[in-house]
């Protein structure tokens, strides 16, 4: 399996794709994420967003789970999504699995108008800004089941080391809130930060203390 994700990563490269982070943690953080999610109640029934699926370095693990019709993405870079699609999951597997994918640029959960047992974020509040991140908690009681989970990973602030050669530069999220972001940004945040959008919007959310994978911890929001 190892093998068979290091080629696919590969060929992403090859084309000049992108494989939604380091080639070499390809395999590592799609199969992190899927035990993270069985870890806080996954079944094959469940309903699941991947938001900002990419090239479905996510998707890889967590469709071949799920029940037909289960798998649902956002990914606004058609490129992205089209290689994903024949290279990474493979026609035999998206016939399968009937997944359900979104294009919009604006990240709409409400997109597919379904309420979604689990909903992960895998490295996309790494790039949001604080508006950005404020609009997704405010959309979660509108897209999310009663009993649903977001998990979104993010870089922490506190932490230095981990972000020392990120290129484009680290920008501290906080800073964000008073001057313009700038595109194509990697941006940090501290705990307390994210603990507290959550509260305006009536969530609930703790970290993970552990399962930290390429740096980044999971945060994990529910409904009040």
């Amino acid at each position: 399996m190892q093998s068979k994700l290091a080629d696919i990563a590969d060929a992403l490269t090859a084309e000049g794709g992108f494989s939604g982070g380091p080639k070499n943690a390809f395999e590592k953080v799609g199969r992190h994420t899927l035990v993270t999610l069985l870890q806080q109640g996954l079944r094959p029934d469940s309903l699941v967003l991947d938001y900002g699926c990419g090239v479905m370095r996510l998707g890889y693990w967590i469709m071949r789970f799920l029940d037909r019709g289960g798998y649902h993405g956002i990914e606004p870079n058609e490129e992205y999504l089209a290689a994903g699609k024949r290279i990474v999951v493979g026609s035999e597997v998206l016939a399968q699995k009937a997944p359900t994918f979104s294009t919009d640029s604006n990240f709409n959960l409400a997109v597919f108008n379904k309420k979604f047992d689990f909903i992960v974020a895998r490295s996309i509040f790494t790039h949001f800004t604080p508006a950005a991140i404020e609009k997704v908690l405010a959309s979660l009681p509108a897209s999310l089941s009663a009993t649903g989970v977001f998990i979104a990973s993010y870089w922490p602030s506190d932490v230095a080391k981990p972000h020392a050669a990120r290129n484009p530069p680290l920008v501290i999220g906080e800073k964000l809130l008073a001057e313009p972001p700038a595109a194509g940004i990697n941006v940090a945040y501290a705990e307390r930060t994210l603990l507290a959008m959550a509260a305006r919007h009536g969530l609930r959310a703790e970290q993970f203390k552990q399962q930290v994978c390429n740096g980044q911890p999971w945060i994990k929001f529910t409904l009040a």
